[in-house]
């Protein structure tokens, strides 16, 4: 076993975890770094594996930070070095490779990991998930060797949608199976949905909702197509699994680390040991729009988290105000941004809408005490960040509530407090 002392340590070498090195890196130049992480890739973007699958970007844009990242930040970088426990009560933590590393500070930022089902044929040759850059390695050399025509995607989420996109532009003709009403069910209503649908439709996509897949039909371990729940068949040569991402909280949890829906946190990102912290994809955090702590996988949401916990590893003092719900995803050349809640559930929520069929421009905002809560938008997509500004800053319209969604909306139309506060560029953040 070999032994490494260490004043920070970070599991996890994603988003949270490259804000919170570099966040430690502006208060404290000396202290020890150390980073454990199962992947072998150096930080890379997640949510641009599918556009790697097919072509659209090269292997070197996917990293977000230069080679040298590690060397220039003193980092003690041990990737492809999976932690398999933590040691809270001795400030220890175990690999895969033979490390026991004793740390001072430690940040949990394992991300999430692919629910995978539990079905007949689940394990055959042709059957994958899609969540690393591994995952589409794997599905593009399955493509290649197997001359692929056709295949399932199973999960109508952001992660499905996206596999989905990349099949297409590779040329290879794709179903959907999804088991809630719609696709996207989750930042979609109704109405746009039916956009969807139908521009999914126009390009060949046959998606069959409220069902899901009972059993992987194999011969040999070979897939050659799916059995659904409701006993129809698809014949096909691969399938993606996508029906969801699980906070990775294994080691948290066996370490008594207090979890919920993910690793409960503070405002300083800190969990229930002290000098322990988690950040990403992980935890249960506060959300701005709801008042509840819930889980937000989000990059922007991982990275301002991974902040506040590296400068409060590091000594100082800084608070994660929360976040809130943003999606945008492209579907067919369909732009698509929701923020915060779009359901707009209770008696007590005022709901704006306007819909151009010709166009299939749909757009959503949705009220509640004369605050905006959620806004959803399709086809154009434009000004959103307005409206999110707005979420974020509570700000009060009932006085614009007539011009929410008129052509004369903008900056100029806001109450007079808050137009300062937008064009110095806080409020359009997103």
């Amino acid at each position: 076993m070999k032994k490494i002392e260490t004043k920070y340590l970070i599991l996890g070498n994603s988003t949270a975890a490259i804000s919170c090195v570099e966040s430690i890196r502006s208060l404290d130049k000396e202290g020890s770094v150390s980073m454990v992480a199962a992947e072998k890739e150096r930080a890379y973007s997640k949510p641009l594996i599918s556009y790697l699958l097919c072509g659209s970007i090269t292997p070197k844009q996917m990293y977000y930070r230069p080679r040298d990242f590690y060397e220039n930040n003193r980092i003690n970088a041990l990737l492809g070095s999976e932690a398999m426990k933590i040691d809270a009560a001795h400030y220890m933590v175990t690999t895969a490779t033979g490390e026991e590393i004793t740390f001072e500070r430690l940040l949990i930022a394992t991300g999430g990991r692919p629910i995978l089902p539990d079905i007949p044929g689940i394990r055959s040759e042709g059957v994958f998930t899609f969540f690393t850059w591994k995952d589409a390695e794997n599905v593009r050399k399955f493509i290649q060797r197997r001359k692929v025509n056709h295949a399932v995607v199973v999960g109508g989420g952001l992660i499905g949608v996206k596999t989905l996109e990349a099949l297409l532009k590779l040329g290879v003709k794709t179903d959907v199976v999804e088991k809630a009403p719609r696709i996207l069910a989750t930042i979609l209503d109704d109405e746009a949905g039916r956009i969807v649908d139908k521009r999914l439709a126009d390009d060949g996509v046959e998606i069959h909702c409220g069902t899901t897949v009972s059993k992987i039909l194999a011969v040999d371990d070979l897939t050659y197509g799916v059995r659904l729940d409701n006993n129809r068949e698809i014949e096909c040569e691969m399938v993606v699994f996508a029906i969801g991402v699980r906070p990775d909280t294994r080691l948290a949890e066996e370490a008594g680390i207090k979890t919920g829906k993910g690793i409960i946190v503070s405002n300083r990102m800190e969990t229930s040991f002290p000098g322990i912290y988690a950040a990403g994809d992980v935890t249960q955090s506060y959300d701005l729009t709801t008042g509840v702590a819930r889980n937000i996988a989000l990059f922007p949401s991982a990275y301002r988290q991974g902040k506040v916990a590296g400068i409060n590893m590091a000594g100082g003092n800084m608070e994660y105000p929360g976040g809130i719900v943003m999606n945008s995803v492209s579907v067919c050349g369909l732009p698509i941004i929701s923020v915060g809640d779009i359901q707009g559930e209770g008696m007590d929520t005022e709901i704006y809408s306007r819909l151009d069929e010709k166009s299939s421009i749909y757009k959503k905002v949705l009220v509640k005490n004369d605050r905006i809560t959620g806004v959803l938008f399709v086809n154009q997509v434009d000004r959103v960040g307005i409206y999110t500004g707005m979420i974020k800053s509570g700000i009060n319209v009932s006085e614009i509530r007539d011009m929410l969604l008129t052509e004369e909306f903008g900056v100029l139309t806001l109450p007079k407090e808050y137009r300062k506060y937008v064009i110095s560029g806080v409020g359009i953040e997103i």
